[in-house]
């Protein structure tokens, strides 16, 4: 009801969403079923989050990706597109709109300073604190206006609606990968696509499973991960050794899931080099189709590819497809933002029908045309030029739960189902991360029921209380083909259910002097498994300690900064607080404040701690807390001992008694 009444096709939906929201169009797609009252015929986003790599493969969607965008720099939305390709096959049109010059929040006017009612800034900032890169900061030479940036959403969000509800024909070449763009976003605007998907959409090649190409003439390359993981580990990992964002190759949070493969092609000193692959899908009948397109990146470390694009038929005739595309470049960038991201290199078959037989089509060939360069091959396809009204999948929609038990005492056990929403027509596969070292894939049959797997988790519960549960598993799920997923987190976790412990103190009013230390004794009633009790310096009564009472290595690690000696600043007001651990067993913990003697004469000085259930501590605590008191005793200033000199008394001159001299007797 309400003001759009009456005025809004249920039946024909385009939901349209930016950052989260984009993810979450996305979401509420997969959760959509055939008995809704609406119709989800579209997806429009601007720089989505994507994760939980929940792709849609069989509704038409157009990700708005902006090469300055300064929260999402890695362009994640870029999964919407090819991951669906690998999900299910599907004729819904999935296309990136590069955006160049474009950052996150100025599509949104509420997130735009200037427009907003709150205050926002330039998301760049996040990325380039002083804005001075030169291609992204507020003055580079690629950044849009808030206002250019706003035109480019409107105008594409408008155009992707009459592609999606009106099947517009005139709109599929703003997003298919053609090399145009409208005139309506301004000439200095540059908005490039790249599609997967479409009518009559025939994958001609696929690294994961299409074989290895013929390399001839120079051309030397190989198969490689977009990404490093353990289950990959013997084989090349795509632009290894350059460190630049990947939007084409993205991990998904929480899972090994192998990343899509693609094929490196490298060339030196050798125009005319190329690398032919063999067509076999539809027996190389290519007579009911408009173009073949290839979704290949240029390496950022060198000027740009130049590339042709030539079909070979039975008869060894070969012809080069026409293409408005020369030069394989990318976007611009400087630094981690030199980004390895695949635009569209399509050929017109139409300029060839007259020169090889269209009905036998042996091989597709990618021929250089530059002395050098190192190229990415995402895939190589093609389709018709018209808007196709996609087949409702209708893929099963596979979840895991999240069950929380009690821990028990002895042995316990759990089971975790992963379960689908119906049962699989078809052969499906899903990627499930168990905990930190259990990864597989389930290969799905034909005819599996809600069922899918069951895993038990056991563990043996015991009598000691414990912060963290004696299990704590995650469980993340992701599709890989012929489904898609919810819940695609769940796990198990187990509940303590021992008693919490009770904390007092042995004394909580101590006296300490300064050089010596103030000492406070902990207890637990009974034992943990471990555990760290925290509490804040709070204002006593009376002279507060300072920061220059207290050993200032001891601060440091405490505190917040080491202020001035001569600007001293009170205990409470750095935001002190300590943190006391009790480990396996162990029932006593000691709080030491390390006191200095700073040569000052005061008075006496206090500080106050506080435990309580306002602050993190885990244990039982008496009604209103344990407050612990400190005080540190006046320095006392002994006054000199004065030692009397003794009196001098002089002593009496005695006359010197003359020698007698000694008479000798006469003879």
């Amino acid at each position: 009801g309400g003001l759009f009444k009456g005025k809004i096709n249920m039946g024909k939906v385009v939901l349209v969403g930016h950052g989260r929201g984009g993810e979450g169009t996305n979401r509420a797609a997969i959760d959509a079923t055939t008995s809704d009252p609406f119709n989800i015929v579209g997806l429009m986003s601007y720089g989505p989050t994507a994760i939980g790599h929940q792709v849609t493969p069989d509704i038409h969607s157009a990700i708005i990706l902006p090469t300055c965008d300064g929260l999402l720099p890695d362009l994640q939305g870029q999964v919407y597109v090819d991951e669906s390709r690998d999900v299910a096959y599907s004729e819904a049109l999935r296309s990136a709109v590069i955006a160049v010059g474009a950052n996150h929040y100025f599509f949104n006017s509420e997130w735009t300073p200037g427009q907003s009612k709150s205050a926002d800034v330039d998301d760049w900032e996040y990325m380039d604190l002083n804005q001075s890169d030169p291609v992204c900061g507020n003055k580079g030479t690629s950044r849009l206006s808030a206002s250019s940036q706003q035109k480019v959403g409107a105008v594409y969000t408008a155009a992707f609606v009459r592609l999606a509800v009106e099947q517009d024909s005139n709109m599929l070449a703003l997003f298919d990968g053609s090399y145009v763009r409208p005139a309506s976003v301004g000439k200095n605007v540059d908005v490039v696509t790249s599609a997967t998907g479409g009518a009559a959409f025939r994958l001609l090649y696929r690294p994961d499973d299409s074989g290895s190409p013929d390399l001839l003439n120079g051309m030397t390359g190989e198969e490689c991960f977009g990404f490093y993981t353990a289950l990959n580990y013997f084989t090349p990992v795509c632009g290894q050794g350059i460190y630049y964002a990947t939007p084409n190759w993205q991990k998904m949070y929480g899972s090994t899931r192998p990343a899509a493969k693609a094929l490196e092609l490298r060339w030196s000193d050798s125009s005319g080099a190329y690398a032919s692959f063999a067509i076999s899908v539809n027996g190389g009948n290519l007579t009911s189709l408009d173009r073949i397109d290839v979704r290949v990146a240029n390496d950022p470390d060198q000027s740009g590819a130049e590339l042709t694009l030539l079909v070979l038929d039975n008869l060894g005739r070969n012809a080069t497809l026409s293409s408005d595309l020369k030069v394989i470049e990318g976007w611009p960038g400087t630094g981690n933002l030199d980004r390895i991201h695949a635009r569209t290199l399509r050929g017109d078959l139409g300029s060839v029908q007259n020169k090889v037989d269209l009905s036998h089509i042996v091989a597709v060939i990618l021929e250089t045309r530059s002395a050098s360069g190192r190229v990415w091959v995402l895939d190589i396809a093609s389709s018709q030029a018209r808007i196709q009204t996609p087949a409702v999948l209708d893929l099963p929609m596979v979840s895991v739960g999240s069950v929380s038990v009690m821990e028990g005492k002895g042995l316990g056990e759990v089971q975790v189902k992963i379960v689908s929403d119906k049962p699989f027509v078809a052969p499906a596969a899903i990627w499930v991360n168990f905990g930190f070292s259990k990864a597989f894939q389930i290969d799905i049959p034909t005819g599996t029921g809600s069922v899918i797997k069951t895993i038990p988790v056991k563990w043996m519960g015991d009598s000691t209380f414990s912060i963290e549960p004696i299990v704590n598993i995650g469980l993340v799920l992701a599709a890989v083909k012929g489904a898609v997923t919810g819940s695609y987190l769940g796990g198990v976790s187990t509940i303590e259910d021992d008693p919490l412990p009770k904390l007092s103190v042995v004394a909580k009013n101590i006296k300490g002097i300064k050089g010596g230390s103030l000492h406070w004794k902990l207890q637990l009633s009974s034992p943990v498994c471990s555990l760290s009790i925290s509490m804040k310096a709070v204002i006593p009564g009376g002279t507060e300690l300072n920061s220059n009472d207290v050993d200032w290595c001891w601060l440091r690690q405490n505190g917040n900064g080491i202020p001035q000696i001569l600007d001293p600043v009170t205990l409470p007001n750095m935001g002190l607080s300590l943190q006391v651990s009790f480990d396996y067993g162990v029932l006593e913990a000691d709080i030491v404040v390390p006191l200095t003697d700073n040569g000052f004469i005061e008075g006496d000085k206090s500080i106050q701690f506080i435990i309580s259930k306002d602050f993190w501590s885990p244990v039982i605590v008496p009604s209103g807390g344990i407050i612990l008191n400190g005080t540190v005793a006046s320095r006392v200033v002994p006054m000199p001992i004065v030692v009397p000199m003794p009196m001098v008394v002089p002593m009496p001159i005695m006359a010197k008694k003359k020698k007698e001299k000694k008479r000798h007797p006469k003879k």
